[in-house]
């Protein structure tokens, strides 16, 4: 664990930078910059746009990739997929559009590596506590609930398929976001869009360079005027913090009640941005000290925002202090 508060500015810079990351310097290239709102939150997307490229057609496939991920995934529209398997049969297995297959076994596989930290199976409690689509606090209901919830229950084959126990209720609030930036990030590929920074409501992922052949420079978000401020460029890399400004609504899986303690906040770079987003939530629920092993054990770049006293302090895993060398 590093700790320091000394410098006004600090720069992170991946390892591991694509090789093909600065053939975008001097394309010629328009920036273009598009907006918008979606999943509760506002959208953005800077990119070079390749010549013979309708820009209506670039913010025509980010709309169409946000759509699919609210129409799978989404625990607020009482149509999506999700929502239908959460009032499915118990003992029914439902076949999952691949994107949602993707994202939950993702989620899963991160449940498996935190040891719960990060648990999908949570909707009921979530809604209980008053921060789900009822919009309704029952704290009395939460000790029955918890007894269906349990990422271990939740059960998927080969085929692409999940069981539904009975009265499981899926919550991927803390994955699918992130997902809709990968997959946001894939249409701009698919185009021949190869520059591109996108952020859905702080969580954003960058690609190659703007046409001067600077990266995509990102600033964190400080918890206060005592922190240096920390930069990072986005080349091939993707970024996402979990903190204060959503504390109450993520809900500890070890007490069913909402996430308090040391921190202040957790942001956590990976290659993909639904990594990063589940990553950030699971570490900020462990707090500062298991937090910090865990993100060791995984080798996970992760920057640690603690309060201390009347302000704050940093401290940063290991690989992430290889970015700032």
């Amino acid at each position: 664990m590093t700790d320091s508060s000394q410098a006004s500015r600090r720069v992170l810079i991946p390892r591991d930078l694509p090789a093909d990351a600065l053939r975008g310097a001097g394309s010629g290239f328009p920036v273009c910059t598009l907006a918008g709102k979606t999943m509760g939150t506002y959208w953005s997307a800077c990119l070079q746009l390749p010549r013979g490229l309708n820009l209506e057609w670039v913010e025509a496939a980010l709309t169409s990739s946000f759509g699919l991920v609210i129409r799978q995934m989404s625990h607020w529209d009482e149509a999506s997929e999700l929502c239908r398997f959460n009032r499915a049969e118990a003992g029914t297995w439902h076949e999952l559009s691949p994107e949602f297959f993707l994202v939950l076994s993702r989620a899963v596989e991160i449940a498996r590596a935190s040891d719960g930290l990060l648990d999908p199976t949570l909707g009921e409690i979530v809604d209980l506590h008053g921060f789900g689509p009822s919009g309704s606090s029952h704290p009395e209901q939460v000790p029955s609930a918890r007894e269906r919830a349990g990422w271990r229950k939740l059960k998927l084959d080969l085929k692409g398929r999940a069981l539904q126990p009975g009265g499981l209720r899926l919550d991927l609030s803390s994955i699918a976001k992130g997902y809709a930036v990968d997959l946001a990030a894939e249409r701009l590929s698919t185009l021949g869009v190869e520059h591109f920074l996108i952020e859905i409501g702080g969580e954003l992922r960058g690609h190659g360079c703007k046409p001067d052949g600077e990266p995509w420079w990102v600033s964190l978000a400080r918890s206060s005027d005592d922190l240096p401020e920390t930069v990072a460029a986005l080349c091939g890399l993707s970024v996402a913090t979990s903190g204060d400004a959503f504390r109450r609504h993520l809900i500890d899986p070890r007490t069913a009640l909402s996430s308090d303690g040391a921190l202040a906040a957790v942001s956590v770079f990976a290659k993909q941005c639904m990594d990063a987003d589940a990553w950030a939530t699971a570490l900020f629920i462990a707090g500062p000290e298991e937090g910090m092993k865990l993100a060791e054990q995984q080798g996970l770049s992760a920057l640690f925002t603690l309060r201390a006293g009347e302000g704050h302090s940093e401290c940063w895993s290991a690989a992430l202090a290889a970015m700032l060398e």
